[in-house]
């Protein structure tokens, strides 16, 4: 991650793709979410990537969070089916991040912007909101069920001939609990991914202590240094409310023993998931400027990749930054 992201300097992450492309007007499926996106709207999973290319992103994160083999299965979609998705998800990121320019323009944004190909939750397939709580971490068997789904799409993931259709890095993201941890380490190594791509972990957390699972947010960074000593691999909290993530970062921070790992920090809005009706609480939410003003915090806090994750739109990364150029001058 350091030779991805070298300098110490802070790096702006994008936002909420789910809510910015249903502003273009696509309707997401009931259970695969944004997973049929490049299937029926590729031209505004393009335009959704540009979009937060041109409000500053560094990186741009690919619509595969809900991805899975199962979830096209059941909506039958075979194995070759869904692999073309996953891969064409990483191409519609490579294009709408090289079809667009960011502040930055003293060389071609291809080289500048990354893809960060998301590999979500198993709990995220569920489509229960279980990735708030990892709960189906902790059944008999589950530890092999979840090494096995995630190496299964990590295959898919990797890249192909085509060099332009492969992503920069493996964001493993919305973490819920210790297990899945493991799990995904495990199937990075198996797969070969962990060598073949830089990665970064990033946890689900209720508060600056705890992730979803009610497990220990410290024990959760112990486990990752120890399964991944001697690789680069980042550590960041998502999916949360802002107002928890600078105290959690100290956390990550002091529990971190190589003292060099990149971290992130892209909450959302401190709203509340309602899984019965399959939508965030209204009005819960905090707005641009008061999202903005905790920047500095997480700067100080050691974040280097900064964004923002469910409901923050291009606006909100626009103000993100320009706190971050603030930053660099």
């Amino acid at each position: 991650m350091n030779n991805l992201f070298p300098n110490n300097r802070v790096y702006t992450l994008d936002g909420g793709f789910s809510n910015t492309i249903e502003s273009l007007g696509v309707c997401l499926h009931p259970k695969l979410w944004t997973g049929l996106c490049v299937h029926d709207h590729y031209k505004e999973v393009v335009k959704t990537h540009q979009a937060f290319v041109r409000s500053g992103a560094d990186i741009v994160t690919t619509s595969t969070y809900q991805m899975s083999f199962e979830g096209y299965q059941s909506e039958n979609f075979n194995k070759e089916d869904s692999i073309k998705f996953m891969r064409s998800a990483i191409k519609a990121a490579r294009e709408g991040s090289t079809n667009s320019s960011n502040s930055s323009s003293d060389s071609d944004s291809k080289s500048k912007v990354k893809v960060a190909i998301s590999v979500g939750p198993y709990g995220a397939i569920l489509a229960d909101g279980s990735e708030y709580t990892g709960a189906y971490a902790f059944e008999y068997g589950a530890m092999e069920k979840l090494k096995s789904f995630h190496y299964e799409r990590l295959l898919a993931f990797q890249s192909t001939d085509d060099h332009d259709d492969g992503g920069d890095l493996y964001a493993c993201e919305t973490i819920p609990c210790i297990n899945e941890c493991k799990a995904i380490i495990h199937a990075l190594q198996e797969s070969n991914a962990i060598n073949q791509l830089p990665v970064y972990l990033s946890l689900s957390i209720k508060d600056n202590k705890t992730l979803n699972s009610d497990e220990s947010l410290d024990e959760a960074v112990r486990v990752i240094e120890e399964l991944t000593s001697g690789y680069d691999i980042g550590i960041g909290i998502n999916c949360c409310s802002p107002s928890v993530v600078e105290e959690a970062l100290i956390t990550i921070r002091n529990a971190n023993t190589s003292k060099n790992r990149v971290l992130l920090a892209y909450p959302n809005l401190g709203e509340t998931w309602d899984a019965s009706d399959r939508d965030w609480k209204s009005n819960s939410g905090i707005n641009i400027k008061e999202y903005s003003n905790y920047v500095n915090r997480w700067i100080d806090a050691g974040a280097r990749i900064i964004g923002g994750c469910c409901r923050t739109t291009p606006e909100y990364i626009s103000a993100v930054n320009e706190i971050i150029n603030q930053n660099r001058k």
